[in-house]
């Protein structure tokens, strides 16, 4: 036979912490978060002139083109054959230009870059020397040039000289494009 069922002892001490298990699977991927604020973002910033007519090129006069290209971040004009920048920074310019010497004359043609006016900018200068052939020729002129511009700058084209007879300028183009 057996006694009655003594008095629950005291509980003992906590015992030592177990080893960590093995990491579990991975849980399934939360919703996407709000979109960030927009970016500073890039705006291209180029413009173009073209001549597809046929026009007199005189000496002391800027190059006459007849043709808005596209623009962003530029203003064109034809009422004074400019290209004005919106912004100040470095811009690749290029120039090009069929200039026919309409007599038989030989002689020189210099033709400048020009920014605000300022018309003794030599950099990139296009100078030909006309060949007295006795007979009229074309020619072509080009140049890429890169300038530091400040907003609100303009370009144009300066006719320096001229001192081969009557010289039209045809299939010319003007473009300015920022790359800094």
């Amino acid at each position: 036979m057996s006694g009655q069922t003594g008095q629950t002892g005291q509980t003992g001490l906590t015992g030592l912490t177990g080893l960590t298990g093995p990491a579990g699977p991975q849980g399934i991927q939360g919703p996407a978060g709000p979109p960030g604020p927009p970016g500073a973002g890039y705006s291209p910033v180029y413009g173009s002139l073209y001549a597809n007519s046929s026009h007199a090129a005189p000496a002391g006069t800027f190059l006459t083109f007849d043709t808005l290209g596209l623009s962003s971040g530029t203003s064109l004009s034809l009422s004074d054959n400019s290209i004005t920048v919106n912004s100040a920074g470095v811009y690749a310019i290029s120039f090009s230009s069929i200039l026919s010497n309409g007599s038989s004359e030989g002689g020189n043609i210099l033709i400048r870059y020009s920014i605000n006016g300022d018309t003794a900018l030599t950099v990139g200068q296009l100078q030909y020397r006309v060949p007295d052939l006795g007979t009229s020729h074309a020619f072509t002129l080009s140049s890429n040039i890169l300038l530091l511009l400040n907003t609100d700058d303009t370009i144009q084209m300066y006719i320096v000289s001229n001192t081969s007879g009557e010289v039209r300028n045809s299939s010319s183009s003007l473009t300015v494009t920022k790359i800094n």
